[in-house]
């Protein structure tokens, strides 16, 4: 908008220039025009009235002493009084007419002609009327001659050479105008090109080349003449949980925390290196030329640790890391492409790290690069087939203490590849999350369970609960609308259904969460939190939230029979949790004697491999039958007893 208002403002600018200029040169022409026009109009009838005047005078003193004949005398007396008449009644003499009382002055010389006619048409060279008019004539000639000067050299004509001065002077501030603006226009043409192409290469908050300068400059050092073995050295920073300080602090912190490292790095490098901000909190530069090769890495490894102390100084919370990741190859080998890739792949690598940290490439991220390339690209396949025997879903067993009328289970994703074997379910979210595939692996989970309950038989469907994992893609407001059409089409029931996620997730976005948290709640859809302790774990958010359900954490159960700490942190949770209304589950128990410790402190749910390791469908079906048909008592006697 701002652009397109500066273009706007330009044009109109340029259309009143042209505009004025037109109106200028107009202007002039016309007042030059009219007085040219006024000059030689008023010029030539004078100009032949005065002649033909002076000719009627002369024909009537020759007649007078008989050089000439009366039809010389008529005719001349008829020339003048035509030209006398013309110039009273003509429109090309009505200017002049009234301009030093011409019109009175012709008038008075007619008036003579008209009262001698008689003595004109039928003279007599001793006539004494025709002395009288010569004399008359010869009295009122001077006035017609005055009037010849004064239309030349009177006040009218000095006026009009001031208008017409005037109008030069005009014309020529018009025109001065008109160059002043065309300068002011030229200035600001370039300034403003000067922005905009500041703009198009440079980042405006830092003031440091951006990602096209970056791309620009490496791709004219690649085209030019390098020898075979010159190696470029490419170092991307990222400063990881930025997003936090904004959050926290707000966009003018973040911003000054940016500019802050900017300055370092420039101060840093010199000109030892060319510097850019690829966007956002990633900045990159590039070695070449003079620096070793083996320098390089231990230049970077300096800046890294100048840049430590800057970003935990701006943040007090000190969440964010400084994150870099170097490539480096013979320029001739690789495409600038693909050293930004594997610079951009070591980088991905650090920032796996809590801490500040430094990754070289090597081929072995490459490997695992395409590896997980390879895997997103069949996983994005499998996700749109609901049936089929390479992703699938397992069922651990709930197991409700003294329960022997339903279970629950919690779903769980499975891959077996043909080509890499088993993966790692949180790699198949990290993947799902890393390429946009999240919500497609959502609604594939909500088809899967579906497709897997309605194998099973209705009656034994009717006794479970499925407790199913949700990703930061799957939580958005169309989760309802999922979680609605899927049980439209399912053999659950809506209280049947529990929606896990962990704290990170919930908190996010806490009006949100609260607001699908409703919408869910509506429908008897039941929400647990799950790995409670590796958050922040606050019990202020569990009230706020209204969880149904919460799962602690495997590593809070693991060594519970001889940690004491681990034992009444468990039991604290409990006991609050109870208070709260929510039903606590225990993830990881493997064993007897975590089970009767857990039994102690009344956790309400167990999961783990001491009962079971997630089954197939089919597998699910038969163990929970077994496990069903047995009582109470008997359940007891392993579990409690």
């Amino acid at each position: 908008m701002m652009i397109k208002g500066k273009f706007l403002s330009l044009a109109f600018i340029m259309v009143s220039f042209l505009g004025v200029t037109i109106w200028s040169l107009f202007n002039y022409d016309r007042a030059f025009s009219e007085l040219v026009k006024y000059n030689q109009l008023s010029a030539w009838s004078l100009a032949q009235l005065e002649l033909e005047l002076h000719g009627f005078e002369e024909q009537l003193s020759l007649y007078r002493s008989g050089q000439t004949d009366a039809g010389q005398l008529n005719k001349a007396y008829d020339i003048a009084w035509n030209r006398l008449d013309i110039f009273l009644t003509g429109q090309e003499t009505a200017l002049i007419r009234s301009r030093y009382q011409a019109s009175e002055r012709v008038g008075a010389f007619f008036e003579v002609l008209k009262e001698y006619e008689q003595d004109v048409v039928n003279p007599t060279p001793d006539s004494v009327r025709l002395a009288e008019m010569e004399v008359r004539v010869n009295q009122l000639l001077p006035s017609i001659r005055d009037l010849m000067v004064m239309n030349f050299t009177g006040p009218s004509a000095i006026k009009q050479r001031q208008e017409l001065q005037q109008t030069r002077e005009g014309h020529v501030l018009v025109l001065v105008a008109l160059l002043t603006i065309g300068l002011l226009i030229l200035f600001v043409v370039s300034r403003e090109m000067k922005l905009q192409y500041f703009l198009a290469w440079n980042d405006p908050l830092t003031l440091l080349p951006n990602r096209a300068a970056f791309m620009t400059r490496l791709e004219r050092l690649a085209k030019g003449k390098q020898p075979d073995d010159c190696t470029l050295t490419i170092c991307l920073v990222e400063l990881n949980n930025f997003k936090e300080v904004n959050d926290s602090l707000g966009y003018a912190a973040g911003d000054e925390l940016l500019t802050m490292v900017a300055n370092q790095i420039r101060e840093y490098a010199h000109d030892q290196a060319f510097i850019a901000r690829m966007g956002g909190d990633e900045f990159a530069l590039f070695i070449y030329g003079t620096m070793p090769i083996e320098h390089r890495t231990p230049y970077l490894v300096r800046l890294l640790d100048e840049l430590k102390p800057t970003v935990f100084q701006a943040d007090p919370a000190h969440r964010v890391r400084v994150s870099m990741g170097i490539s480096q190859h013979p320029i001739t080998a690789h495409k600038i492409e693909e050293l930004i890739l594997f610079a951009d792949i070591a980088l991905a690598n650090a920032k796996k790290l809590k801490e500040n940290h430094l990754q070289v490439f090597n081929h072995r991220m490459f490997e695992h690069y395409s590896r997980n390339r390879k895997l997103a690209a069949e996983l994005r396949e499998h996700l749109n087939i609901i049936s089929n025997s390479t992703l699938y879903l397992h069922y651990q067993p709930v197991i409700k203490p003294g329960n022997a009328y339903n279970m629950g289970a919690e779903v769980l994703i499975r891959w077996h590849h043909p080509e890499y074997g088993f993966i790692n379910p949180l790699d198949i979210i990290a993947m799902a999350e890393e390429n946009g595939l999240g919500e497609l692996l959502g609604k594939w989970i909500f088809s899967r369970v579906n497709h897997d309950m309605s194998q099973l038989p209705a009656s034994f469907v009717d006794k479970l609960e499925l407790a199913i994992n949700l990703s930061n893609s799957m939580f958005t407001p169309a989760l309802f609308h999922q979680v609605n059409e899927m049980l439209q089409q399912s053999p659950l029931r809506a209280e049947q259904l529990i929606l896990e996620l962990t704290e990170t997730i919930a908190l996010d976005d806490l009006p949100l969460s609260q607001r699908i948290f409703k919408e869910l709640k509506h429908i008897h859809v039941r929400i647990a939190l799950d790995d409670f302790g590796t958050g922040w774990s606050s019990f202020s958010y569990l009230m706020s939230l209204s969880f149904d359900k919460l799962k602690i954490d495997k590593s809070f159960v693991s060594n519970i029979e001889t940690d004491p700490r681990q034992f009444m942190f468990v039991e604290s949770i409990t006991k609050l949790s109870h208070q709260l209304g929510l039903v606590v589950v225990a993830e990881g128990v493997e064993s007897l004697h975590e089970l009767q410790q857990l039994a102690h402190i009344g956790v309400d749910e167990i999961q783990g491999y001491y009962y079971s390791k997630p089954l197939s469908p089919a597998e699910f079906f038969i163990y929970a039958m077994t496990h069903l048909a047995h009582s109470a008592e008997e359940i007891v006697d392993v579990s409690y007893h």
